[in-house]
């Protein structure tokens, strides 16, 4: 997830085997070379070696047996919605279906993942797809909503850099601030607030503290200002494999710059930021389900410390997604999935995957693949058998 689904679609960035009339001709020339497979496309990602971080291999303690259960999911916002007929003749009778599959599996929290992405800007659609949500996430039981802001197809330490370029995120991301608060802030279902851009374990993010204080304070600020009482959440991600030319934290020394950073949100006696999200990289990184307790684990430990130290809640973001390698995003297996969350240590309070929208969706909306449609509904009842039990969907029917 340290990557959008659906980067810079103004480009052409698409999701291959779904019906789009204004899909580019270079989109059409890659997925047919995938095999009719259906491929979420973003920017490359670098080769990787299995060669594990030192402190990784250390760690040889059996699986971690927890009684956690996914208690939400993301929902990744894309042109897609928008433009999509089959999707946009269901109307808001599409969200309803979808808020009540999750409700359907105990669920009770959504985070949307981004309200504008480039220079689209979902609160500014005809149909405001943010509304929508609320609207029926404030039906009985009532689910929590977290709003996330704005997304960019490049955001790395390097792009970072550019004072001009940062200074200009920085703006248009208060911006976006006080817009969502202008428009949803008096929701009984908006719940608080997630910040989109994330830093990940890549050493160069923890040389300049100075301006990621700057930006981050700048940003969780006036969240805070609009509404101390709501909480602000982040989502770190890591890779646990080095790239070639690339090396990235280990879980212990990753935990401890990061809590610098967080330390930086410091407000007095106060931080700006309540919870962290951790992404276990499993689908991103193709971490292997053997290699679960000594890769996955350690990071988790070691955020769970920093947590604590400081007060802050700590949840896990299980990716239910696997990465084919060539960004062809995939819904994961049912029996990997249970994999993912069984073993998160008991110090995770809550559970919530990326992203249910396009890999748990059992309503398949957007997505004509039929093997991608199989395996998103398949994963939606494997869960539901192992970790609900006795859950049957409920019917929603659209008009």
């Amino acid at each position: 997830m340290g990557r959008n689904l659906c980067e810079t679609e103004e480009l052409g960035t698409i999701v291959c085997g779904m019906k789009r009339s204004t899909r580019r001709t270079f989109c059409k020339q890659v997925a047919s070379a995938v095999m009719g497979s259906p491929v979420l496309l973003s920017r490359p990602s670098f080769g990787y070696t299995r060669s594990l971080n030192v402190d990784l291999l250390q760690n040889t303690r059996p699986a971690v047996q927890n009684k956690l259960k996914l208690e939400g999911g993301f929902i990744e916002f894309w042109g897609g919605m928008l433009t999509d007929e089959s999707f946009k003749s269901l109307g808001a009778c599409a969200w309803r279906q979808v808020l009540q599959a999750m409700r359907d599996l105990k669920m009770d929290t959504v985070v949307i993942k981004r309200t504008q992405v480039d220079d689209t800007d979902f609160t500014r659609q005809s149909t405001d797809l943010t509304r929508i949500v609320l609207d029926y996430a404030g039906l009985n039981p009532k689910m929590n909503v977290y709003i996330g802001l704005r997304n960019t197809s490049v955001w790395n330490p390097t792009a970072f850099r550019n004072s001009t370029w940062r200074e200009s995120e920085k703006k248009k991301n208060i911006d976006l601030v006080r817009k969502v608060w202008s428009a949803y802030g008096t929701d009984e279902s908006f719940a608080g607030w997630y910040i989109s851009q994330e830093i990940g374990n890549e050493p160069d993010w923890y040389n300049q503290l100075a301006d990621l204080r700057d930006y981050y304070r700048s940003i969780c600020g006036e969240c805070k200002r609009l509404a101390s009482h709501k909480p602000v959440l982040l989502s770190p991600y890591y890779n646990p494999y080095p790239t070639p030319g690339n090396s990235f934290l280990p879980a212990n020394h990753f935990a401890e710059e990061y809590g610098r950073f967080l330390d930086q949100l410091k407000d007095g006696n106060r931080y700006l930021v309540d919870t962290i999200m951790l992404q276990d990289s499993v689908g991103e990184r193709r971490i292997l389900e053997p290699d679960l307790v000594n890769v996955v684990v350690p990071y988790f430990n070691a955020f769970a410390k920093i947590c604590s130290v400081r007060k802050l809640r700590l949840w896990g973001n299980i990716e239910s997604f696997n990465n084919r390698g060539g960004n062809q995003l995939f819904p994961t297996e049912a029996r990997r999935l249970s994999a993912q969350i069984k073993v998160i240590p008991n110090t995770v309070e809550k559970l919530i995957t990326f992203d249910f929208f396009h890999f748990m969706n059992p309503y398949n909306h957007l997505y004509y693949d039929i093997a991608f449609k199989t395996a998103q509904r398949a994963l939606y009842q494997g869960y539901s058998d192992e970790f609900v039990k006795n859950s049957n969907l409920s019917p929603v029917i659209c008009p």
